[in-house]
C-alpha cells in the first residue's frame, strides 16, 4: 500500500491498515514519531511499514528523498498561488 499520509488503523475500513493481512507492506510519509500509537498498531497487525522520510539524506537516495521534493512542490504552488493573486503575467 502507498499513500502519502499514513492511513488510520481502523479494523475493518476499506483502504485503511486494518483492512490489510498480515504480512501487507505500507509505504508513505508516517511520522512515526508524532504517532507512535498508530505505528504500534501496524505492528500489532502484522503490517510491514516504511516511513519514507527515514530515507537517508544522501546523493545516492536523492530521487527518493520525499522531504527533499515535497518542498520542491510547495515552492511551486506558491509561485502559481501568488500569480493567482497578482492579477498580471510575469516577466
Amino acid at each position: 500500500m502507498l499513500k502519502v499520509q499514513r492511513p488510520l488503523t481502523r479494523p475493518k475500513a476499506a483502504g485503511r491498515a486494518g483492512a490489510h493481512e498480515v504480512g501487507a507492506m505500507l509505504i508513505g510519509i508516517l511520522a512515526p514519531y508524532a504517532a507512535k500509537d498508530q505505528v504500534a498498531a501496524y505492528a500489532a497487525q502484522g503490517v510491514n511499514a516504511f516511513a519514507m522520510e527515514f530515507l537517508p539524506r544522501i546523493t545516492r537516495a536523492q530521487t527518493m528523498d520525499v522531504l527533499s521534493s515535497q518542498a520542491n512542490l510547495a515552492g511551486y504552488r506558491a509561485v502559481i498561488e501568488a500569480a493567482a493573486v497578482f492579477g498580471r503575467a510575469f516577466r
